[in-house]
């Protein structure tokens, strides 16, 4: 499977001078949305983990075992970061 995201100069609509001078724009994630490894790193389950490997607690048995794989895939976040110029 293959999420990436690739930036295009002609898909980005905003317009830098339409906002003031000082503004900066930021992004947040939420760590059981998008990162996975749920086994990984010395990471122990979450009460989210818990519940979601519970049958019939989630729709098709979904887990965040994978999620977005930003575990694995963060230098690949930082480029895309840097291309949408956030610092």
């Amino acid at each position: 499977m293959n999420n990436a995201i690739h930036l295009q100069p002609e898909t980005r609509n905003l317009n830098p001078e339409t906002f003031p001078q000082n503004f900066i724009f930021g992004a947040a994630t939420a760590a059981y949305q998008i990162e996975g490894a749920a086994r990984e790193g010395g990471r122990g389950p979450s009460i989210w983990d818990t519940f979601s490997h519970t049958p019939g607690k989630t729709r098709n048995g979904d887990t965040g075992d994978t999620a977005c794989d930003a575990y694995h895939r963060y230098p690949e976040d930082i480029a895309l970061m840097q291309q949408l110029g956030l610092r």
